[in-house]
């Protein structure tokens, strides 16, 4: 079921985040198109134009609720997994709490500056790097293939 939930949540997040760049668009016709200073001044065009800016930002902090929840089932996979180093697990739960925080630290004080993202997102980089040079361990994968078939049978 882990699996599942992680995949849920990435397909959420990535929906989210693509649907939310209709709101950067939106800033760019407000500022780019001549018609809208027919019926708009350059004041209430510039304000417009911030305000589908801020309701990017705001956006961006919904989809990363699901962006940084499928990391938790992907941090448990990894742990549970023993393909690979447990502390990749680990540290992608800690990920996980990283970029929630960022969300309630939004909603709660929003004037503070505050991104614990930038220091918890290790985790990802590290499987990120362990995949493209190390890999999974194939061995392991081997045994868990023929034991899970075995059973099956």
């Amino acid at each position: 079921y882990q699996a599942v939930l992680m995949v849920t949540f990435v397909v959420i997040a990535v929906t989210m985040t693509c649907l939310n760049m209709l709101n950067q668009f939106a800033a760019l016709f407000f500022l780019g198109e001549p018609g809208y200073l027919a019926v708009f001044n350059g004041e209430q065009l510039q304000a417009l134009a911030l305000l589908f800016l801020n309701m990017h930002k705001v956006g961006y902090l919904i989809a990363q609720v699901f962006f940084g929840l499928w990391l938790l089932p992907l941090g448990i996979l990894v742990y549970k997994s023993g393909f690979f180093p447990r502390l990749l697990g680990i540290l992608l739960v800690v990920a996980c709490a990283g970029y929630l925080a960022d969300v309630v630290i939004f909603a709660l004080f929003p004037t503070v500056d505050l991104v614990l993202s930038e220091f918890t997102f290790v985790g990802e980089l590290l499987l990120l790097f362990w995949l493209l040079v190390k890999g999974v361990n194939v061995e392991r994968w081997e045994t868990r293939a023929l034991e899970t078939a075995a059973q099956s049978a």
